[in-house]
Parts: C-alpha cells; structure tokens; sequence
C-alpha cells in the first residue's frame, strides 16, 4: 500500500489548499509527517497478511506457522545464514513420503543449506542368487569392461542406472561413519565446499611466449576445476554427480561433456564451442622438461584438463584466451566473486575504476592510484583479470580505498614489495584482492584495513602448487603506532612493531605450523606487538607482547627441534596479567594470559584434542577446512558451541547436530543413519 502526502494533500478541498499555500504550506508539512506514520501503518498491514505464507512471512513468524503443523524445535537465528522457511513449507510433503530415501536426502537439504544424496546400503550388499528372487544388480563380482562406472567406487553415487558396486557387509555401526555397507543403513552424503565462480579471468601462459599451453589459474598454478550444481526441482529426485558441486574428475566431465562445458555452464573458454573442446590428461611428461601429455594438439582443436586446470590449443593464441570457471572453497573467505558491497568503505573523494578491456577509466592500478594523487578517493577494479605491476600505496592526509568491484577477484602479483605508507591519521582499505609475489609493508602512523584479501602465503606458488617462500612474513609492520584490522582475510606470517596494534577477525594467519606467524620485524623472536585474535586460525608460531583477546579461534604450532631456546612454547605472551583466551585451542607448552574453557584443560591431552585440517595447504579446496575426525571439543567448542577457527561464522557443527534430530522423525523403523561429509 502506498501512502503518500500528494495524494493526502489532493483530499483537501480546494480551498484549504489556497490558504494553506498563501500561509506558507504548513498545513502541507503536516500531511507530510501524517504520510510518514500513515506509510508505516499500511506496510504494518501488508506485512500481517504477508506472514500468513511461508513463503512471504517474516522471519519471526516462521515459528508460529510451523507450531501449526506440529513442527517444533526450529533453530530460528542460532544457525548464522541458515533459514527454516525451506523445511516449514515442505513439512507435509516430507510427511507423505515418510521413510523413502528422497525425502531423507530433501530433509538434509533443507535443514543444513548442504547439497546432500541419500544412499540406502542395504540395496549394494552382494547377493546369493536364489530364482525366485533374483537381484542381477547384486552380484558378487563387479565388471571391469564399464570404467564410467568404476570411477564411483566408495563415492554416494554407486548406485547406477545399469549397475550397483556391490559390497560386503558391515558390522560396525552407521552412526560412528566407520561401517557403511548393512541391513539397517542409510548413509546421508554431505558437500560442504561450495563452487565459487570465476569470470573471464585471461588464461597464464605456463612458460613467457608459450601461445599454446594455458593455465587457468591466474596464480600460475594447478587448480582443480570444481562442477556448477543443476538444482533439482522434484522432491522425489534423488541427487545425481549433476546435482552436487563435485571436484571435476576427467572421465565425469568426458562422459557428459556438453552439462559441463559451455556459457553458464562450469567452464566455459571464451570463443571455443563445445564441439571443438574436449577432455584430456595434460600432466607433466616423466622426463620430458616440462612437457604435457597429448601434446600438441591438433589444429583447431582444444583439450582441458580439469583436474590440474590446464588448457592446450592446436592453434597459437596471440592473446591469452579468457576462462570463465569455479574453483571449490568452504567460505566467503579472502575475495571472490561474492557479495562483498556491505563491506565497502565509505571514502570521500573521486573514484578512479580499473578494467583491462578498456571499459574503465584506466586499464593499470598504478595509473588510477596516480590520477587520484594525494587527495584520496577509491580506486575500484572491475574485472577479475590478473594485474602484473609494481604499485605503491600511500596515504598523506586523507582516506584511501583500493577494492575489488563486488563479484569481482582480481589478482595481483607484484615484482617486489609494496609500500604502504600512512600518514598520521590517515587511513587505507584494501578489500577484495589476491596479492601474490611480494609482501605488504607497512610504515607511518595510520591505520591498514584489509578485508576479504588473500595475501598469499608463501608470498607465490611454484607450478607445482608450493609455496616459493615458504614460512616468509606477507605482512611487515615496520612503525610504531600502526593499527592494522584483517577481517575475512589469508595472509600468510605477520611481522608487527613492539607498539603497533594488529586484529585479526575471522582470518587465516599460514606461516606453516613450523614457521612463526606472528613475531616483531625485523627479529622474528621478539614480541610482535599487541593482538587480537577473533574466530581465526593460526598456522605458526606466535610471539606477542600483549594477547588482548584470542576467542574461538585455534592456534596449531611446533617449535622445531633446536630453536626451543628462543621459543620454549609455540605461542608466547609476554604480559600475562593483560587479556584472556576463551573457547580457543592452544599447543602445549603455550605461555598466554589467563584461559577460559580452553583446549586442552591440560598439556597432556594436547596432541589427543588436536584439530584435524582437511587440507593446511594454500589453494586446495578443503584448506583450513575441519575435517569430522577432528575431537567433539574443538568441533563443538567454541562459545556457541559451533567450531572453532576461522570457519566459525558457518555454524557446521550446530547444522550437522540439528539434521541428526530431524532425521529420526522420518527414517523408517529398524533403520539406522550416518552423516557423511564427503567434501
């Protein structure tokens, strides 16, 4: 409803009108404060007739709709991002098919925000044949003439159109994810990576000159091409390889090319139809100097790799061919093509836009930094292109921005260092960018706000996915007086002066677990400051003069053999009496102020509650990731009793507790479930 003072004021007679606009229009002010209470009444009401439907009902009247289906226990807002308006409007369709495995897989969906795939065991269990009951699909033995098929072994995908991988029987439980294949078992697959897209990024050439050999990584490095899910829209679908954001193997996205490959599709080379690209093994020759299996390629033609994210062509490219593409990660979590716009600055001054294709004000950061000079503004690049150029930030008296547009990823990689230097004062935000081949470092008396950046530990990867340098700081705080704020970002060891002052929120700081990941510069042994750690995970050593607060995060260290002289604990406090640690894991030995429901209460079981990392290696999928293995005290520890660490803000924990309960409600009698993450 649309209330306005126009339409109030035509109401009048005409009369009162004319007087009021010879007596100065106060009447009309009037109407106009009257319009503004009027408009919040009339919204008032479209909202009550709103939230009489799922669909359009505020969030706190969810619960009130579900008590009217005898549905209770909703979590309401303690899972962060997760909404129940999905599971309250399909409640009575779960109850019509109550004990089918669609309605287990819908359930897990809807509860858990996860692509999930339900997978009865009971029906890939070897069968003695009997001839009034024959089971053809459950043989003893499996054929080996179907590769396509054999690539699903020990995946939820067993299950075929043509033929089951048949097993033998399990006697451990279900519910403990050791034992799978029983009677009584329903198996319940998890994907907790997400795709995360990547557009018209220009392909590196693997070798300077090389016009025929790509990889699609702007880092240079191998990637694993992750699959674009295609949502299902019948509840008693059940979840195909499609369905769910699978790491790309070769054979999968052979066998259906065309649902891979293409515009919109998981990858698309920009100018290459389908009918001219194909999938192929480009690894690295044994003994061949660098040279690709299957190479060269025949003329016209074009072969992908999305296991290690490489491209060959038939033909010499003369300018690198753009790849749009979606790599798999846990989390919004150090820039990316997501929304980011709510975490922009606010900056006064000219914007000075950024874009390789010549659609912008400038095609080089360095020129855009130049023609806003030292009156400040915001430099914005919008492109997700790789920018190779030496810059130089700097703040004299006013507020500076350098940002990624929002859904946009540009990496930067730089020949040497970058200065940034800070006026008294003065401030710069850098948000949204990848900056590879050198280290930030930091002089003056301002303050640096990162956000949603990845500094890439290691400073660069080789070919191989290492890191060059590995253990080398990528952020060096060289003043007094400094404050610098990282929220969402990786950045790999920090170097802090004695007096500055560094937070950390839900960041990843990776030095390596040998290596020191925070300490004072230029000697890594003395303190590195005062710092705060909320919701991180800290790969390194810490040294620091005051630990003002380190909450739900995990610290995971070891202090090499021989350098226990000058670190006798992997994290080291030197005023103890100043801050707290809560709800954190420390290593033994680690010398801090005073804890609060810490893991591990005592040294002794350190090594027994320790995290476990699906991966602890820079640009693979499952980095810094929890994996299930990983103790009930750091999975469910944190204040919340989510997990701890830098992927708190995902809630995994209370998701996978709340699924537990719901699916009691719809298995069948006798049966048994066991969540499995599979990614």
């Amino acid at each position: 409803m649309s209330v306005s003072v126009d339409h109030l004021y035509a109401l009048l007679p005409a009369l009162y009108r004319e007087r009021d606009v010879a007596g100065g229009g106060a009447l009309r002010e009037l109407l106009e404060v009257l319009a503004d209470e009027l408009a919040v009444v009339a919204d008032g009401v479209d909202q009550l007739y709103d939230d009489l439907f799922v669909e359009t009902a505020a969030p706190w009247a969810l619960p009130y709709i579900a008590e009217l289906i005898g549905l209770r226990g909703l979590p309401g807002a303690s899972i962060a991002g997760l909404t129940s308006r999905a599971e309250v409007a399909n409640t009575i369709a779960y109850r019509r098919r109550k004990g089918t495995a669609a309605v287990l897989e819908q359930v897990a969906r809807d509860t858990t925000g996860w692509p999930a795939r339900a997978v009865e065991y009971f029906e890939l269990l070897a069968a003695s044949q009997h001839m009034n009951h024959i089971r053809p699909r459950n043989q003893a033995t499996v054929s080996v003439r179907g590769p396509s098929r054999l690539q699903f072994v020990g995946t939820p995908f067993e299950r075929g159109a043509t033929a089951d991988l048949v097993h033998l029987a399990e006697v451990r439980r279900i519910p403990s994810r050791r034992g799978r294949y029983n009677i009584p078992n329903v198996g319940i697959h998890l994907w907790r990576l997400r795709p995360y897209p990547v557009t018209e990024c220009p392909a590196t050439p693997v070798l300077p000159g090389d016009e025929e050999r790509f990889v699609i990584d702007p880092l240079g490095t191998p990637l694993q091409l992750f699959s674009l899910p295609v949502t299902e829209v019948e509840i008693t679908h059940a979840a195909e390889p499609i369905n769910v954001p699978l790491p790309l193997a070769r054979r999968l996205m052979a066998d259906d090319f065309a649902s891979y490959y293409g515009p919109g599709l998981s990858l698309d080379i920009q100018g290459a139809e389908v009918d001219s690209a194909s999938v192929c093994d480009l690894s690295d020759v044994p003994g061949g100097g660098g040279a690709w299996a299957h190479t060269p390629v025949p003329a016209g033609m074009i072969r992908v790799d999305p296991v290690l994210g490489r491209v060959a062509f038939g033909d010499a490219q003369t300018d690198p061919p753009r790849v749009s593409y979606h790599y798999g990660f846990s989390a919004d979590l150090g820039g990316g093509e997501y929304d980011r716009v709510h975490t922009f600055g606010r900056v006064d001054g000219a914007v000075a836009t950024v874009a390789q294709d010549g659609t912008a004000d400038h095609v080089t950061i360095a020129a855009a930094l130049a023609a806003l000079g030292p009156a400040g503004g915001t430099v914005e690049i919008r492109d997700s292109c790789r920018y190779e150029e030496m810059l130089a930030i700097s703040a004299v008296a006013a507020a500076l921005e350098v940002r990624a547009a929002d859904r946009r990823r540009p990496v930067v990689v730089l020949p040497g260092d970058l200065p940034v230097t800070l006026a008294d004062d003065a401030e710069v935000s850098i948000n949204g960018l990848v900056i590879a081949g050198g280290a930030l470092h930091v002089t003056g008396a301002g303050r640096l706000d990162l956000r949603h950046c990845t500094l890439v530990p290691g400073l660069a990867l080789d070919a191989a996915g290492l890191p060059t340098a590995p253990g080398a700081p990528s952020l060096d705080v060289e003043s007094a007086g400094v404050s610098v704020s990282l929220l969402r970002c990786i950045v790999g060891g920090i170097r802090g002066h004695v007096d500055s002052d560094i937070t950390c929120v839900e960041t990843v700081v990776d030095a390596g677990q040998a290596g020191i990941a925070l300490a004072s510069s230029p000697d890594a042994s003395g303190p590195g400051g005062t710092v705060s750690f909320d919701e991180c995970t800290v790969l390194g050593r810490v040294h620091a003069r005051v630990l003002a607060r380190a909450s739900n995060s995990i610290f995971l260290a070891v202090v090499p053999a021989g350098d226990e002289a000058r670190w006798p604990g992997p994290v080291l406090v030197d005023r103890r009496q100043q801050g707290c640690v809560r709800f954190s894991y420390l290593p033994a030995r680690s010398r801090t102020p005073r804890r609060y429901r810490c893991v591990p209460s005592i040294d002794a079981d350190a090594a027994e509650l320790r995290p476990v990392l699906t991966s602890s290696r820079y640009g693979l999928a499952g980095y810094v990731q929890l994996d299930r293995r990983t103790p009930a005290a750091v999975w469910r520890g944190a204040d919340d009793e989510s997990e701890m660490g830098a992927l708190h803000h995902l809630q995994q924990s209370p998701r996978e507790a709340y699924l537990e309960a719901r699916l009691v409600d719809y298995l069948r009698f006798g049966l048994e479930a066991g969540l499995f993450f599979t990614t």
